[in-house]
């Protein structure tokens, strides 16, 4: 899959179909839509690109996943390449010109966008505003409704809720896939070698959404190998008065040394909320039973 940004991509005359959104976090939702652009152009022998933004023009807390995630999960679902605009060098086109500019510099020869897809000056353009503007030109605009789950459509900002909330499992289930992060392995205060639970020590990743402090089971993944382990996300009140915010990982049945690695992240269930103990001992033992909990989870979720 080819990657680009505003400055490196020169008008192509190839048709391709071009799916249009902010695909943040790319959702089951955002997969359903992907699915059909790319079946459209697998049926019709042409590219399938992908239209999105660097930034995120929207004015939110933090993402679900940032542009390097999103290239990854693009490319499992069949994109040939993806275009990341500058959102100021198009935000006051009109929908015509907007319509124009996609078919002109990407040769789309086809446009999908959700349901609920706005686009032009003013956000005044509508999917059924530009299923009218292709249609015009002799091309499609195809519109995939909004998934449901539960009996509510599935969001970006319904998952950014329930992962603020700690609610891990049920965002994962809409999302498709378990939310985490990916972060280089940092020196700690090695407060957790001292009490046989050494840990490794990741910042969290800026402009991420930050999940609900608390204590979490996990998959960390390093060089490779996926392994389990139980992750604090929070100040680690009980051994530090600073308000640093830290991810501390303890590795069920590792030992090696990974400072200077990158270790994936991925949060499944929450186990409890950050907590401040009477000390090391009582912190020690609410671990040991936290590492009890998430090995249980994980051999009934196999």
């Amino acid at each position: 899959m080819k990657i680009y940004k505003t400055d490196d991509f020169a008008s192509q005359k190839q048709k391709c179909v071009l799916a249009l959104g902010n695909f943040d976090g790319v959702h089951r939702g955002h997969a359903k839509l992907l699915k059909t652009a790319c079946a459209y152009a697998r049926k019709n022998g042409i590219s399938f690109g992908i239209y999105t933004f660097e930034h995120n023009p929207k004015s939110i807390d933090g993402l679900l996943t940032r542009n390097r995630e999103k290239n990854i999960l693009f490319e499992d679902l069949g994109a040939d390449f993806v275009y990341y605009e500058n959102f100021d060098d198009v935000k006051n086109l009109e929908p015509h010109e907007f319509s124009d500019y996609i078919v002109n510099k990407f040769g789309a020869v086809c446009a999908v966008c959700g349901e609920n897809f706005r686009f032009g000056k003013n956000a005044s353009g509508t999917s059924s505003v530009l299923k009218e503007l292709m249609a015009e030109k002799g091309h499609d605009a195809l519109i995939v409704p909004t998934l449901i789950d539960g009996a509510q459509p599935i969001s970006s900002t319904r998952i950014r809720k329930l992962i603020e909330d700690g609610k891990l499992e049920q965002a994962n289930a809409i999302l498709g896939y378990p939310y985490g992060f990916s972060a280089e392995i940092v020196h700690g205060a090695s407060i957790g070698h001292t009490i046989g639970f050494p840990t490794i020590n990741q910042l969290l990743p800026k402009g991420k959404i930050c999940p609900k402090h608390g204590v979490y089971a996990s998959s960390v993944t390093v060089d490779g190998k996926k392994m389990y382990g139980v992750t604090n996300i929070g100040v680690k009140p009980t051994v530090t008065d600073r308000n640093s915010l830290l991810s501390e990982t303890y590795i069920i049945d590792f030992s090696g040394n990974v400072y200077g690695k990158y270790a994936d992240v991925r949060l499944y269930k929450m186990l409890r909320p950050e907590k401040k103990f009477s000390g090391l001992e009582e912190l020690t033992e609410n671990i040991r039973k936290n590492v009890s909990e998430t090995k249980k989870y994980f051999e009934g979720n196999k």
